[in-house]
């Protein structure tokens, strides 16, 4: 879905922000793509990256804001963080899993927490298109 908000987003609209603080259509991509990434090792290693790990990972968002980059990056994320959450065997989702900052809940839980995340930042670029004039979709 994030691709398919992506694909009916023109060019002149990728950038496009509603106030001087908000962020645009690339910059929430970029954003779920990493978050994508930092989870399938989190979830590949079964233990949390460290602070420095997992927020450095943002520091790349800038080289994600292109199209095409966003589409290869996103694309291959999603896939590897899929092949991860499919090899996770059922008996290890009541395993704990305690995050960085000390919050810990069974890796079901978190495989939840790591699904909605992309939901919710769908539903901002859903509501920049429909600023943007998109009501058709």
């Amino acid at each position: 879905m994030l691709l398919y908000e992506l694909g009916k987003t023109p060019d002149d609209r990728l950038f496009w922000q509603s106030a001087d603080a908000s962020r645009s259509v690339l910059d929430i991509l970029a954003e779920c793509t990493l978050f994508t990434r930092n989870w399938a090792e989190i979830l590949a290693r079964g233990e949390s990256l460290s602070d420095e790990a997992y927020f450095g990972v943002f520091s790349g968002m800038g080289s994600l804001l292109l199209r095409e980059v966003i589409e290869n990056a996103l694309t291959t994320e999603t896939s590897n963080r899929v092949s991860v959450t499919r090899g996770i065997p059922d008996e290890k989702l009541s395993d704990e899993l305690r995050l960085m900052r000390g919050e810990s809940a069974p890796l079901g839980s978190w495989l939840h927490w790591a699904a909605i995340h992309n939901g919710f930042e769908l539903g901002r670029i859903a509501y920049i298109q429909r600023l943007c004039g998109d009501t058709e979709n």
